[in-house]
């Protein structure tokens, strides 16, 4: 890529993303219980990850957020700092944003993480509109961490290319909260790609302008005119091979000769439709053997732990160390659930310090049953 088609790209970013991030502006009103909120600034810069942790060495709240569908699967990161976060959740409780928490709990990282979620998925809905293909974003791993222990991600993601580091600064009610978003080269160039709503309408609604033709070459006749020898021989640059002549003679009618009266079709026949015997010899037996074809299809497998019912009111009252209490005894097994069926049961263990499930009874078929809502 050449220097101005690079800068060319990074020009058409900037744009792009600009109204990405204007686009989350009623996402971020909404999440911040409708508090006045404007974009006032959008920074991009191609920085190194040394660059970048450089220019957040305060601590902030990540989100590795994985984009995919209509752009190719990119993982970017989401940063708020941990100041910032305290101003968002404030707002986001009904508060003003001016006097916040001193401490930065559980219940702000959850909160905050959660503002990120949101904010991934309004621009993944922008970003659909703007490729005409779904783009889906997938929130992960939401840490507070200083980037200063990110370094090794941060290279992996840069691949020896500078990150693209964009800075969306709102202004809600008050107060400022800025928004980072740290993402690869190959992120840079899907959506720089992208052709924005209106552009893509404007050029649909402008004609096509005329071609001119060219010097000695006449234009093309419109359809069912004949053409005369001389002009086929200028369409074609020179002249016409005498089969093409023999051809266009034999298919043209003469211009002076009348045109002969329509013959009307004849009627079509009728006749019993002959279908092909599929013997019982014919049916492919269904074995293990058919199971290959689809053994690499995912399947989403979770497991419930129990579940319960209960007022929105009593919702509303939830806080942090709230205690919600589930159908099921201590001593019961929990639910393994595949692709939203009920498939086993099994008891929660810990393999090297991550929960797991040891299966205790596999459901027979007549047994799946589907996971309904409610408790």
């Amino acid at each position: 890529m050449t220097a101005a088609a690079g800068q060319d790209n990074v020009a058409a970013f900037e744009g792009a993303i600009g109204r990405a991030f204007e686009a989350v502006t009623k996402t971020l009103a909404s999440a911040m219980s409708g508090a006045e909120v404007s974009l006032v600034a959008t920074n991009v810069a191609a920085q190194s990850p040394a660059e970048v942790i450089e220019h957040l060495d305060a601590p902030v709240v990540r989100a590795v957020v994985f984009f995919e569908g209509g752009i190719p699967e990119t993982a970017v990161l989401f940063c708020l700092t941990v100041d910032d976060a305290k101003i968002a959740v404030n707002l986001m409780s009904g508060g003003t944003g001016e006097s916040v928490a001193e401490e930065f709990d559980e219940y702000h990282e959850s909160a905050s993480g959660e503002l990120l979620k949101y904010v991934a998925q309004a621009l993944a809905e922008h970003l659909s509109v703007a490729s005409g293909s779904r783009v889906q974003a997938t929130s992960e791993n939401v840490s507070v961490l200083t980037l200063g222990s990110e370094r090794e991600e941060l290279d992996a993601m840069g691949d020896s290319q500078p990150l693209a580091v964009v800075t969306a600064s709102y202004i809600c009610g008050a107060p400022v909260v800025s928004l980072t978003l740290i993402a690869p080269a190959q992120f840079v160039e899907a959506v720089a790609s992208m052709t924005e709503p209106e552009e893509a309408t404007k050029a649909a609604e402008e004609p096509a302008a005329a071609t001119e033709p060219e010097p000695g070459r006449s234009s093309a006749p419109s359809s069912g005119a004949l053409l005369t020898e001389e002009e086929i021989a200028a369409v074609l640059g020179g002249a016409p091979p005498e089969e093409v002549m023999r051809e266009a003679a034999a298919v043209a009618p003469s211009a002076a000769a009348p045109r002969a009266a329509p013959v009307s079709p004849a009627p079509p026949e009728a006749r019993p439709v002959e279908y092909e015997d599929l013997g019982a010899d014919r049916r492919r037996p269904v074995g293990l053997d058919n199971l290959e074809l689809i053994k690499n299809i995912p399947v989403q497998l979770s497991v419930e732990l129990g579940r319960t019912q209960r007022t929105l009111g009593e919702i509303l009252e939830f806080g942090a160390g709230s205690t919600i209490q589930l159908d099921k005894a201590a001593d019961e097994p929990v639910d393994i659930l595949a692709g939203g069926r009920y498939i086993a049961t099994g008891e929660v263990v810990v393999v090297d310090d991550n929960f797991a499930v040891r299966i205790r009874q596999i459901l027979r078929p007549l047994h799946v049953r589907e996971r309904k809502e409610g408790p």
